[in-house]
């Protein structure tokens, strides 16, 4: 289970330009992140782990 944020040029320039949390947030899942909730349920319907591990790791 993985999430992965990659930096693209709309995700910097919003950096620079003081967007809030929930906007880069947006604009990342909008481009290309996987949140991680949704990668870790995604991995648990494919039996690649348990929903435990799933619980597990989002609550830490």
């Amino acid at each position: 289970m993985y999430e992965l944020l990659v930096a693209t040029p709309g995700l910097r320039a919003a950096i620079e330009q003081g967007a809030s949390t929930e906007a880069l947030y947006r604009i990342a899942v909008e481009g290309e992140m996987v949140p991680l909730t949704r990668n870790a349920l995604t991995q648990a319907r494919r039996r690649c782990t348990s929903l435990a591990e799933v619980y597990r790791v989002r609550l830490d």
